[in-house]
């Protein structure tokens, strides 16, 4: 799979697929920053899906934190013009649960804060490593891609 090019129908797909995998997790057995989900868990749903995408070979994401008027604070994964976001419906019924799209004048309008690599399997440190446990419960719940396991 070309990463520079991923299919957006596809990830539409595995994106939707993977949103309702974790939504269908009860809130007890969630990670701590998934309990309200899809509330207050933007930036855990990001790192955890752009490992997932990662794994089934769509190429390295980028996780992307700013904070606009009226928003303090959002996360969402990127990959060049690539935007995929699976918590935007929070802030609103305007916005769908799943967004991945090559063209969002809602994500510009944001100020950048932070942007990093994600990579939770190569992480030994910080942030990403405690989400370990519960991304390895995720991927025994996700399909792979062309047998491929994630």
């Amino acid at each position: 799979m070309d990463p520079a090019q991923p299919s957006l129908p596809v990830l539409l797909e595995l994106c939707t697929r993977f949103r309702a995998i974790l939504a269908s997790v009860p809130p007890p057995q969630r990670h701590a920053s998934l309990k309200r989900f899809p509330h207050l868990s933007c930036g855990t749903t990001s790192e955890l899906l752009g490992s997932y995408l990662h794994a089934l070979g769509f190429g390295r994401f980028d996780y992307r934190h700013g904070s606009r008027e009226g928003i303090a604070s959002h996360a969402w994964i990127q990959q060049g013009t690539l935007i995929i976001d699976l918590t935007a419906d929070q802030f609103g019924p305007h916005l769908p649960p799943v967004m991945v799209t090559r063209d969002s004048p809602w994500h510009a309008g944001f100020a950048p804060r932070r942007s990093y690599p994600i990579d939770i399997p190569a992480s030994d440190e910080g942030a990403l490593r405690p989400l370990w446990p519960f991304y390895q419960v995720l991927l025994a719940l996700l399909p792979s891609l062309n047998g491929r396991a994630a």
